[in-house]
């Protein structure tokens, strides 16, 4: 199709400007070689669970309202077809985000979705995966990044073969990285760390709470005196492993937990997750919640926020 084939060609132009961004970072000499490595598996991240959930949420917080201005909410065996892709490869995001934040680099424009921040990069061609590994959507950054290293250090230069994935068709575009040739350098990245040792920066930036919440939720009810947990409709899709398929994990019966949560504000959106629970259950129609059945009561909702407010008072 026409808008496919668009899509890819203005993808390889995205990714050079990218390029051109992450190479005017003062720390990307030093850190290239650490941060391809961990790309290609040749070595880990600092990348841990909380940032996986982070990015994940904010990743569903970015589908629900795509999925919000589309005016309809999908339902059914197939209501989770127009769902971004993102979503099925949020690891990869999470390198993504990884790679600007070490780096410094603002992000806000890389996607060429409409919003700033957007996590949304599946626009291009789909080959991201080699001998069962996922290499979706960094694919690109591993291409441009492996291009920048091989062109200035000639020892990288036999592992870095790119192909053209539609050459039969004439197409100016779809080249693509040969990740088993650039996975052979993996001893060359292990022995260039080994020679000029780095420290790469943790993916998290957000300080630890001064004070650990020790409260349950039944003590923050009692305060209150609810007499019924406000959010026990809500836990339905947004607890246990029912919440990995139908909603972000919010854990409403952990305070501690959920404490830091509410305070964190989306990528996309820039609201906190406070501010995006209160929105949804007032409205009406499309990114309601509930998505379905009857809608919560207005002391329902008063009693939601009072509990909200309270758990963030700590």
């Amino acid at each position: 199709l026409p808008n496919t084939r668009l899509g890819m060609a203005w993808t390889e132009l995205n990714r050079e400007r990218i390029q051109r961004k992450l190479e005017a970072s003062p720390k990307y000499q030093k850190l290239k070689y650490a941060i391809m490595s961990g790309y290609l598996g040749c070595s880990f991240l600092p990348i841990h669970e909380p940032d996986l959930q982070a990015i994940y949420d904010a990743l569903v917080v970015e589908n629900q309202d795509r999925i919000k201005r589309l005016g309809n909410v999908p339902a059914g065996p197939g209501h989770t077809d127009l769902n971004m892709m993102e979503i099925g490869f949020f690891a990869n995001v999470v390198q993504i985000v990884y790679l600007a934040r070490a780096l410094e680099v603002d992000m806000r424009d890389w996607s060429m979705a409409f919003e700033d921040n957007s996590l949304s990069y599946f626009d291009g061609i789909l080959s991201g995966i080699h001998e069962g590994q996922d290499f979706y959507l960094k694919e690109d950054f591993i291409h441009e990044m492996m291009k920048e290293i091989a062109a200035t250090d000639k020892d990288f230069a036999p592992f870095f073969r790119p192909y053209h994935a539609y050459q039969e068709y004439g197409w100016p575009f779809g080249t693509r990285p040969d990740l088993g040739a650039a996975q052979a350098a993996c001893p060359l990245f292990t022995l260039r760390l080994k020679t000029n040792p780095v420290t790469l920066p943790t993916l998290s930036t957000e300080k630890a709470p001064l004070s650990l919440e020790k409260r349950t939720s039944q003590d923050i009810m009692k305060k209150l005196g609810l007499q019924a947990e406000p959010f026990a409709r809500c836990t339905t899709c947004h607890e246990g492993e029912l919440a990995l398929h139908t909603g972000r994990k919010i854990p409403f019966r952990s305070p501690k937990d959920l404490a830091p949560r509410l305070a964190k504000r989306s990528f996309s959106t820039e609201r906190t997750m406070q501010d995006e629970i209160m929105e949804r259950v007032r409205q009406e129609g499309a990114g309601q919640m509930p998505p379905h059945g009857a809608r919560l009561t207005a002391t329902e909702i008063k009693d939601l926020d009072r509990y909200l407010r309270e758990v963030l008072a700590r």
